[in-house]
């Protein structure tokens, strides 16, 4: 056997364990995992909505309202492919996402420490991927599909600007970062700021240098690498006659409302957003903004790991990303777990610091601490103790979803409180596609996009819809008594007021979810 055989399949066992360990992580760590019965987070059914609307034909955008990128839909059309009714084919997908995600980790380790240091720093990340604090929602973020596309071009960037006495850059790795980038545009596009500033310090680097031919076919080959999976799209879109409704909901419409947030009179009002902002996320995130602050500093300043411009392009392109991801002012838990792949340099710093006591390679009791620290540091598993799988659980999901599919060509809508503004699940336990292309309503004002909620009024007014489940807190005083259980808006009352015209009360369930005890209510039409 040669050298290059015996490297090639120590390389292929080392991978093979890094995606064995991703499936163990994600199998608690995540509520798409075979071991809970049901993901519910509002956002992930939405996605798996989208997903499998656009499997059995109906086109994002243009027959279905939603805000994200049609690559996520597709990811989840392929996911709702092997498993209709359940989330075992996301569960899949996520565990191939997270696995490219450490492998590129652990070739980027692999530049600076021995690889057994490499695969001790790499099993130790998805500590802070899967942290609590942000990743609380169940799984299948937008933020974690975008990682492996940040990941490998990250390896590559590190492998560029490490090298500082060759100052071309290799057109074939631009056409792998335009490729990455766009993939993480079709999925959310502001996350592909993350190319931005590593693209401008390359830039300045091949200028610098006088390499200007290298400089044009550098961004000839990442434009080709950027067409590749946008211009697939575009032909689906345009075919569906669907490129414009595509166009105005996915770009502008999200333009329009990061600009509604952070526009304002008062000329000081962007800097009381970023540092509000800053302190917000610090105070939600104590942990996680540590790490990655100190993960930032220590890879800026050491001459070791990167050249003068790897260190500038570093800084520069977590300002922008900081920017382009909370500079609307506007934030969810979830939208640091980006953030989260820089601690790769923290990972290092500190195993480099502590080399010397380490052992000479990672032993099984010091991988299982890491992945027992992994699982109760994420906690998913305390917030949804309820969707743990068991032989005697029922959720209001499929017990509801039993009801509905005993009727003939059943139409299904629901109704939420406000600020949870999507489904729990029953469309995908009942597998049902979406009455209405407002089947969820976004978080957008009322004033500004009436659509949803006037659609929705429409369908329960007309009796277009055969059931309407609603979602409420439990109820306690005579205030909340008074109020729709969707809002307080005079359009809440006068869907309350139709739905109780038009419908019955069949079952009633007291069931959790990530916000505490709701009551379930499914209605069928008189």
């Amino acid at each position: 056997m040669n050298q290059h055989t015996t490297k090639y399949l120590s390389s292929l066992k080392i991978y093979s364990l890094l995606i064995i360990y991703s499936f163990s992580v994600l199998f608690f760590c995540t509520t798409s995992s075979p071991f809970y019965i049901l993901n519910t987070w509002n956002d992930s059914n939405v996605f798996f909505t989208m997903g499998k609307s656009m499997m059995n034909g109906l086109v994002p955008y243009r027959d279905l309202f939603e805000q994200k990128g049609p690559l996520l839909f597709l990811i989840n059309g392929i996911g709702y492919i092997i498993s209709n009714t359940t989330y075992i084919g996301i569960y899949l997908l996520q565990c191939l996402s997270l696995s490219i995600t450490l492998i590129f980790a652990y070739k980027l380790l692999c530049l600076y420490i021995s690889k057994e240091r490499a695969k001790l720093g790499t099993i130790i990340l998805p500590l802070f991927i899967y942290y609590g604090t942000s990743y609380c929602g169940g799984g299948n973020t937008a933020e974690e599909y975008c990682l492996p596309f940040m990941m490998i071009s990250l390896y590559y960037f590190m492998l560029y600007f490490k090298n500082t006495e060759d100052n071309k850059h290799k057109p074939l790795i631009m056409l792998i970062h335009g490729f990455n980038a766009a993939c993480v545009f079709l999925i959310k596009f502001n996350l592909s700021a993350f190319w931005f500033g590593f693209g401008f310090i390359i830039l300045i680097k091949l200028i610098a240098a006088k390499e200007f031919k290298n400089l044009f076919i550098n961004v000839f080959y990442g434009l080709i690498g950027f067409s590749i999976p946008v211009i697939p799209f575009i032909i689906y879109f345009i075919n569906a006659n669907g490129l414009k409704d595509a166009i105005s909901m996915y770009l502008l419409l999200n333009f329009k409302y990061a600009e509604d947030m952070s526009v304002s009179p008062n000329k000081f009002h962007f800097i009381n957003i970023f540092f509000f902002t800053i302190g917000k996320i610090i105070v939600v995130h104590p942990f996680l903004v540590a790490a990655i602050t100190i993960s930032i500093i220590s890879v800026s300043r050491d001459n070791n790991i990167l050249s003068k411009y790897g260190q500038k392009a570093i800084i520069l392109s977590v300002v922008i990303f900081y920017l382009a991801i909370y500079g609307s002012g506007h934030s969810s838990k979830y939208y640091i777990i980006p953030f989260s792949i820089f601690t790769i340099f923290g990972i290092l710093y500190v195993i480099q610091k502590l080399d010397k006591v380490l052992p000479a390679r990672p032993t099984s009791l010091l991988i299982i601490a890491i992945f027992i620290a992994t699982v109760f540091s994420n906690y998913i598993f305390v917030y949804h103790s309820h969707l743990i799988r068991n032989g005697k659980r029922i959720l209001a999901q499929y017990a509801f979803a039993e009801i509905i599919n005993k009727e003939a060509k059943p139409t299904l809508l629901e109704l939420t409180e406000p600020g949870a503004t999507y489904s729990d699940g029953f469309l995908t336990a009942a597998n049902l596609l979406p009455a209405t292309k407002y089947f969820s309503t976004p978080n957008l004002p009322y004033e500004k996009f009436p659509y949803p909620l006037e659609a929705q009024l429409e369908l329960i007014k007309n009796k277009k819809i055969k059931f309407v489940i609603v979602m409420e807190k439990l109820k306690r005083t005579k205030e909340e008594f008074n109020q729709p259980p969707m809002g307080n808006l005079p359009i809440h009352y006068e869907i309350q007021e139709a739905l109780l015209n038009n419908y019955k009360p069949i079952q009633s369930i007291i069931q959790k979810n990530g916000a505490g005890e709701h009551i379930y209510t499914l209605y069928k039409l008189k």
